[in-house]
């Protein structure tokens, strides 16, 4: 057992003295201090204690000093976020306002439109209302100013004028077709004596009544009845037989000579009667309406000539109807006479 090291009074250890310092030590072991080293956390407290002189509560109050601020900043965070929300929900708000205002606005429009479309439909139908009254006042002023360039005022048949036309065009469309067209001369006879002796008002009634009987008798589709003047009166018949139109003629002087109409005093026994010249043309050549009329005029005059209530032609042919029974005592001649027996070259010179 060794001995352990004494101790002097100073403190100080003294080791024994040997000869072999090596082999009094013990190989390999660690060397420990005497004293152990002192702890870093209790040396920051104790230092903290002396130098700083700062105390535990102190430290507990910088904690809460940290939190508080940690919370100050946390509500203002939130308040932010609050206003943040509040002014979102404000906009949402004014978005939704803003959008009934525009339903709003654009239920006024569509209603507005509405009335506007219905205000222009009516200001449109009562337009083509007004369009159609001025469109009818029109066609009636063209109605009277036709009556008044083509149709006779008494009687309402075709005038002189719209007489010429008509046979200018039925001229034009018998040279093309070949086919012939007829011209009826009517003169009442003794009608100056008759409107002396009856008054006009029943002159009038008459060239009525003998217009009527005509159209009824003439009433082809392309049959024009005018009157040229007086009691004269035209019939243009297109595309028709020679001896039909005569017939119809014939007709026409049966009727007003059957009708017995008393010319003064019914006593003394005369009638009112018509002559009638008939003339029919192939034109081969250019023929002036004025030049057929001059030929349907004189066969009238040479009824006229006879005696009167007679049908003649201007050409020579087979009898006319009624030429036999019309003037049997008077020595009148029967049969149709040709009025143009040398003309044939000269009408297309007139």
């Amino acid at each position: 057992m060794q001995e352990s090291p004494a101790q002097s009074d100073s403190g100080e250890v003294s080791l024994p003295a040997t000869g072999d310092e090596s082999a009094t030590s013990p190989p390999d072991e660690a060397f420990e201090p005497a004293v152990k080293p002192p702890d870093p956390v209790a040396q920051i407290g104790a230092a903290s204690q002396t130098d700083g002189g700062i105390s535990g509560s102190d430290a507990l109050l910088a904690v809460v000093l940290v939190l508080l601020v940690a919370l100050t900043l946390l509500g203002i965070r939130v308040l932010r976020m609050r206003d943040r929300l509040r002014e979102a929900r404000d906009d949402r708000d004014s978005a939704r306002e803003e959008a009934n205002h525009l339903r709003s606005l654009m239920s006024q429009m569509q209603k507005a439109s509405e009335v506007k479309a219905r205000h222009r439909v009516t200001r449109l139908l009562q337009r083509s209302q007004q369009t159609e009254r001025e469109k009818e006042a029109l066609e009636q002023s063209n109605t009277r100013l036709r009556r008044l360039i083509q149709l006779d005022d008494l009687t309402g048949v075709a005038n002189a004028q719209e007489l010429g036309h008509g046979l200018d065009r039925e001229l034009r469309r018998a040279r093309r077709s070949g086919r012939p067209v007829s011209l009826v001369i009517a003169d009442l006879d003794g009608f100056r004596k008759f409107n002396r002796l009856c008054g006009h008002d029943r002159g009038d009634d008459l060239l009525k009544r003998v217009t009527h009987l005509a159209e009824s008798i003439f009433r082809r589709g392309g049959d024009l009845v005018g009157r040229i003047a007086g009691d004269r009166f035209a019939i243009i018949v297109p595309e028709a037989d020679y001896e039909s139109v005569l017939g119809q003629a014939e007709r026409l002087r049966a009727a007003i000579a059957a009708s017995r109409i008393p010319v003064g005093d019914p006593a003394g026994g005369e009638t009112v009667t018509i002559s009638i010249g008939v003339t029919s043309i192939v034109p081969d050549r250019e023929f002036r309406p004025y030049q057929v009329f001059e030929r349907g005029v004189l066969a009238m005059q040479l009824a006229k000539k006879r005696g009167g209530n007679l049908v003649r032609s201007d050409r020579a042919g087979p009898r006319a109807p009624g030429d036999a029974g019309a003037r049997p005592a008077g020595g009148a001649v029967a049969q149709t006479v040709d009025l143009f027996p040398d003309d044939a070259g000269e009408a297309g010179s007139r």
